[in-house]
């Protein structure tokens, strides 16, 4: 530049990963050359590595204390949690690509969205005392997600149905939504009860 330009506005430098902080001259932040100086300068551009954003979701109630919420293109390979949650089976994250992802390498960039990925335990219905009652569509599983169902009337021939009883005795018609826990339910019946009908076998006489 010489004495007679305008005063020079400088331009943001750009480089992937990299926040620009301003052009430096001996130690001082310029933003606009002013021509009149009339003397040599020497810029140099001042850098901090870029922070991305690191987003657990579907925690399940879990904490995410302890957990890594961000990262440069410098930081060290990030190995991802593992979650450990009632009633399910953790089976890894997933990003907001829809890919799983077990690790943060080195060199990586980009805000993140993790997901956690889980499957409800499946818990055990066991039926006991069912006489001869076909048990061919009853229910033998549920999860803690199942909607709430009804349980199965038994039927079976010279038997009424009551009603099923849980290991520690109490009665149960349902299985309510959020249960858990494997079930061994037992029938409870009543023998049908017959009639006998008697008849004399005499006729009435003429007189």
């Amino acid at each position: 530049f010489t004495v007679e330009d305008e005063d020079i506005t400088l331009l943001d430098a750009k480089l992937d990963n990299y926040d620009f902080l301003g052009w430096y001259s001996d130690g001082r932040k310029i933003g606009v050359i002013q021509t009149s100086i009339a003397t040599s300068l020497t810029l140099e551009a001042k850098w901090q590595l870029t922070e991305y954003s690191i987003e657990y979701k579907n925690l399940k109630g879990a904490s995410s204390s302890g957990f890594v919420t961000s990262y440069t293109v410098e930081s060290e390979n990030i190995t991802l949690p593992s979650l450990s949650v009632e009633h399910y089976t953790f089976n890894g994250w997933i990003d907001q690509n829809g890919k799983k992802i077990t690790s943060i390498r080195k060199g990586s960039f980009g805000d993140l969205v993790l997901t956690a990925d889980f499957t409800p335990i499946e818990y055990k219905i066991e039926y006991l005392n069912v006489k001869d009652a076909d048990l061919s569509k009853f229910r033998t599983s549920y999860n803690v997600e199942s909607e709430s169902f009804l349980l199965p009337t038994p039927t079976t021939d010279y038997y009424d149905f009551l009603d099923w009883v849980d290991e520690n005795g109490n009665e149960i018609s349902s299985i309510k939504e959020g249960s858990f826990g494997d079930l061994v339910l037992t029938a409870r019946f009543t023998p049908k009860e017959y009639k006998i009908q008697c008849q004399d076998g005499k006729r009435n006489e003429e007189e």
